[in-house]
């Protein structure tokens, strides 16, 4: 995030960070709309006034918008329009953190900005600070993703397999190699908020005046491949988090590795891990095997996201990835007890607002996964390029796979 911050306005971050609670937006979600509303309004007019239910319909509709943007994205990244791709992935990634943050209990609105405490109380710290939205979202976010409101998030919702949780592949790296206690693993990861200069140059500046033209390249057509690889359904959860548990226990190994050999981690490693994870579990070693292997997955998306750049493939990968958490963050509220249906009821009717899914269908909405896992089996990436991803045998393909904003229907409405 480019510019200096006051104290004062770094005191505010603070305090609205460290204030806010997830505990008021699950609430709230669970007080959304009236079932028997025939406009299925998220906020009915009972609910408008409950800053509760506003935060938690906030929370759903940034998290909508936002894999709007991301699919504005991969489909101009498709057609090799990256300073195009580069803005809406930007814009992605705003409305991934606003939404989590939202989760979270925090409001980044300007000239609105407060959090909720775990009472539902409303909070404004410091009330002269009014950023404006892009500074405050980004110098929040990072106060916020170091909560451990978040590492709980993450430890208890990604799943390596049905029984098996990030937290016990966090606890089982750390005992293996306690020396080397694997830290930067959570929210903060991925860290978005250098991304704003790179957003404006992308928008605003004639780039093609002084720059060569350039040619669509089979290296960024399997970047998507790999990006909907994550984004696929595994039955109990997208792939993303198998891969991901993976990814962690791959990177210990290249901060200990030597350089330029990051698989070099003998076998013997990988099994004392996991049968460590199976005695904590109960999970079969073999299969806890099987699923850290790093050859199993393609780790290029979780590199570019954690990388400092600034190009489309980087802040492309840390949209879909913040994306990712910020689902998972929605489907921890919508499965808390007590939940109202009204919020998968609205998604229902939001895919086939975005053209996603229909009830004409007569499929259930998380079937249409298979359509989209078929379109990334048969898509093919022969030069030249992009005018193959989009001639008459492959375009169906491709028009699919420029919807990652599908992957709601196999996540959320189940």
């Amino acid at each position: 995030m480019s510019g200096i911050v006051s104290p004062q306005l770094q005191s505010w971050a603070t305090a609205m960070a460290q204030g806010a609670s997830p505990r008021a937006t699950i609430e709230g979600m669970r007080r959304l709309g009236v079932s028997t509303d025939p406009q299925l309004l998220l906020l009915s007019p009972a609910a408008s006034t409950d800053v509760r239910c506003l935060l938690a319909a906030e929370q759903l509709v940034h998290l909508v918008d936002g894999w709007r943007y991301a699919a504005a994205a991969m489909s101009a990244f498709l057609t090799h329009s990256n300073a195009a791709a580069l803005h809406f992935a930007y814009y992605a990634e705003l409305r991934a953190a606003i939404s989590l943050m939202s989760w979270g209990g925090l409001r980044a609105k300007w000239h609105d900005y407060y959090y909720l405490d775990a009472s539902g109380v409303r909070h404004t710290p410091h009330p002269t600070q009014n950023p404006p939205t892009h500074k405050a979202v980004w110098l929040l976010w990072r106060e916020w993703a170091q909560k451990p409101d978040v590492e709980q998030l993450l430890l208890d919702n990604i799943r390596l397999m049905p029984n098996v949780y990030l937290r016990s592949v966090i606890g089982a790296v750390n005992f293996t190699l306690p020396h080397h206690a694997l830290q930067q693993w959570g929210a903060d990861l991925f860290d978005p908020s250098d991304d704003h200069d790179a957003r404006n140059t992308a928008s605003y500046q004639p780039i093609l005046t002084n720059t060569d033209l350039t040619s669509m390249n089979v290296g960024q057509t399997n970047l998507v491949k790999a990006l909907w690889e994550l984004l696929l359904s595994q039955g109990y959860s997208l792939q993303f988090d198998s891969a991901f548990c993976a990814h962690l226990v791959n990177l210990t190994g290249k901060h200990l590795g030597p350089s330029g050999q990051p698989n070099f981690l003998s076998p013997n490693y990988y099994e004392n891990l996991a049968q460590h994870i199976a005695s904590e579990t109960g999970a079969p070693g073999d299969e806890i095997r099987r699923r850290i292997d790093p050859l199993k997955y393609n780790f290029l998306p979780f590199d570019l996201a954690s990388s400092n750049n600034t190009d489309v493939e980087n802040v492309l990968c840390r949209s879909i990835l913040l994306l990712r958490i910020a689902l998972l963050a929605t489907q921890n509220s919508l499965d808390s007890p007590g939940a109202s249906s009204v919020p998968k009821k609205w998604l229902n009717r939001w895919l086939e607002h975005a053209g996603l899914w229909s009830q004409d269908q007569g499929i259930d909405p998380q079937d249409i996964h298979f359509e989209y896992s078929d379109a990334l089996e048969s898509f093919t990436t022969e030069n030249p390029l992009p005018l193959s991803l989009w001639d008459r045998s492959n375009s169906w393909n491709s028009a699919a796979l420029a919807r990652p904003d599908a992957c709601i229907a196999w996540s959320l409405t189940a």
